[in-house]
């Protein structure tokens, strides 16, 4: 049996915790060789997904590289399994998830290739999703339950899905941060550029910057 490969495709603007956990939980379900974290293209987040605080695809890169080099907060088996493919950026346009398995099927010929996804995605896959026959026919997709979601029942429950039940594998542990996004991170990360540009009105240029140098310290 050739190698199993996982395709973790996403925004991930920013990475967060969520994402690295379900990850992990990825690889022990089928004991992979490989996860490949696959960003989407900054143009594609911003005028297709409509997502604010779009991070560069540069900068999204670099939040992934230095994740997965392990950073001394969270020490999770599976690291070494982990690697970022920067096919997608480097496209002329967003390709399709099918391509994106393809590409990866090239690059690993013997390989079973998987794709992951929350369990949110699954009710999109039938209408909102390219080229969906064929991607359920050539591939596995390994789903997390979401917002404490039934997963088997979403897939019992709908015509096309419970058609193609074959092509999932259920995980029946998700992250603990089910309810965790971006979305929420990125909010947050708005609140605290908008209270250090407050603090700059207050303090003289060399204060400000020695208390940003002595957070980052702690942090």
């Amino acid at each position: 049996m050739g190698e199993k490969v996982i395709a973790f495709c996403g925004a991930f603007n920013p990475p967060t915790v969520a994402h690295l956990h379900a990850a992990q939980i990825a690889i022990e379900s089928i004991n992979a060789d490989w996860l490949l974290w696959v960003p989407s293209k900054t143009d594609y987040i911003r005028n297709v997904q409509h997502k604010d605080r779009v991070f560069t695809d540069d900068e999204r890169m670099d939040m992934l590289l230095k994740m997965l080099m392990g950073d001394g907060w969270y020490s999770l088996p599976g690291f070494e399994k982990m690697q970022v493919l920067p096919w997608e950026l480097y496209s002329k346009v967003q390709p399709k998830t099918y391509e994106t398995l393809d590409a990866i099927q090239i690059e690993h010929p013997q390989a079973q290739v998987y794709l992951l996804m929350g369990s949110d995605k699954l009710p999109e896959l039938e209408h909102g999703w390219a080229n969906i026959e064929y991607l359920l026919s050539h591939y596995k997709v390994i789903v997390l339950p979401r917002f404490n979601e039934n997963v088997q029942e979403i897939i019992s429950g709908n015509q096309f899905l419970s058609a193609h039940k074959d092509s999932f594998i259920v995980c029946t542990k998700g992250v603990e941060e089910q309810t965790l996004s971006s979305t929420d991170a990125r909010k947050e990360i708005r609140k605290i550029e908008e209270e250090l540009e407050a603090l700059k009105k207050i303090l003289p240029r060399y204060v400000f910057k020695s208390i940003l140098r002595e957070m980052e310290a702690r942090a």
